[in-house]
Parts: structure tokens; sequence; C-alpha cells
């Protein structure tokens, strides 16, 4: 059962690269019901609650919200018995991402920040994540201004860290706030630096081809055609 175990994690780390490198998230899944079903049988509750985890990000990705939730429950369930801080802010967050899809947008908001305070309670490097989901929280609102300064304030924060996931989710959002407001040239910048992060890189996420898009509609609404052309790509190829 050990080696069951053992080889339960590595299709756990296999669903995360399926999902995140590559956006093959059915593929994902499969890998985490068959990790599921040993730790199951193994009775190990840790494993459990964090496959269940994972699983709510993969159900997010494919807007199976209902599903999503209630992989998060369980998983929610075992932190809070536990007590286990991280994994509750973890969770937060997930159901942050559930709402903020659901144009939910206060509710979103009270999980990021509830998800904020627990990161910041046991001192983890993670708090970047709840902080830029508020910052789009505050663009979906239709504010420029803010999350743009908080934006650029992680961006300066992370980059000599090298945290490539967080850089990668901040230069889309970045692209979608500037083409709020911005000079074209400032957003024509910003669109070289987010188009850096191709797929060839590893980076497949839903949330940076709607950022891209949310981009465009900005643009064409400024009669920047070209510019808005050039983000729909960026979208697309998130997309393919």
């Amino acid at each position: 059962l050990d080696d069951d175990v053992g080889a339960a994690d590595c299709r756990c780390i296999a669903a995360s690269a399926l999902s995140e490198g590559s956006g093959d998230n059915l593929r994902a899944l499969d890998e985490l019901e068959l990790a599921r079903g040993v730790y199951l049988r193994a009775e190990d509750q840790e494993r459990l609650a964090d496959c269940d985890y994972q699983d709510a990000k993969v159900r997010v990705a494919l807007d199976d919200l209902a599903g999503a939730a209630a992989a998060l429950d369980r998983a929610a369930r075992y932190y809070e018995e536990r007590q286990h801080r991280f994994g509750l802010a973890r969770c937060h967050n997930q159901y942050g991402e559930i709402e903020r899809v659901r144009g939910n947008l206060h509710e979103a908001e009270n999980h990021y920040v509830k998800a904020l305070e627990l990161l910041e309670k046991v001192g983890s490097d993670a708090t970047y994540i709840p902080r830029v989901n508020l910052a789009l929280i505050s663009m979906e609102r239709g504010e420029h201004e803010p999350p743009k300064a908080i934006l650029e304030a992680l961006r300066r924060e992370l980059e000599p860290a090298g945290h490539e996931r967080a850089l990668a989710q901040i230069d889309h959002a970045l692209l979608a706030c500037l083409a709020m407001g911005s000079e074209p040239r400032a957003f024509e910048k910003q669109l070289a630096r987010a188009a850096a992060w191709s797929p060839d890189r590893g980076r497949v996420d839903r949330e940076y081809a709607r950022n891209a898009e949310r981009a465009g509609d900005s643009m064409l609404e400024r009669g920047q055609v070209g510019l808005a052309r050039a983000a729909f790509e960026l979208a697309a190829v998130q997309l393919e």
C-alpha cells in the first residue's frame, strides 16, 4: 500500500503539470481520481484533503463550479478539524475563485481577504496569491489606478525571486488594467511582456485568456483596433 500511495503522489504531481502546464484538465482529473481512490483505501485523510483541493482547482478551470465547490467542501472540513490554517487559506482563496467566476464579487472578496489573513498569520510567502486576486476584483468593478498600483508593486516584489507563475498572472492582469486607462505605448509594452509567457514556456491558464480578452475589449472601445486584435490573438493562444 505504501508503494501505491507513492504512485498516487506522483499522479497528483502529474495532474498539476497537466492542468497548469498544458491545460489538459480532463486528464488531470483522471489522475486525481485514481490518486483519490488510493488515499481512500489507505485512509490517509491529509493526502485526501490535498487531492480534493487540487481537484477543485482543476474543476474551476473546467467551469464545473458545483463539482469544485463539493471537492473544496471536503478539503475544508478536514483542514478546519485539524486547524490547518495554510490549508484553510488555500480553500478560501479557491472559494473566492468560484465566486468571482459566478460574478459574486463581494463574496469573492471576503474569501480572498480571509485567505490573506490566514496566510499572514502563518508567515507564508504565498500572500501574493490573494493580493493579486483582490486586485482582479477591483478591476472587475471598473477601477483602474488602485489595482494597477497593487499589481505593479507585487511585480517589483516578486521578480527578484523568480515567481514565474505569479509574474505571468500579474502581467496578464496588468494588460487588462492598462487597457482601461493608459497610453497605447504603455499597453503595447505590456502586451509584449504578457506574450512572453507563451504556452511554450509551460504557462497555460484561462485566467490569462480572460484578461487578454478584457484588454482587447477595452482597446476596441478606444478605437485601437490593431492593439485589440493583438490582445485577442494572445487570448486565443491560451485557449488553443
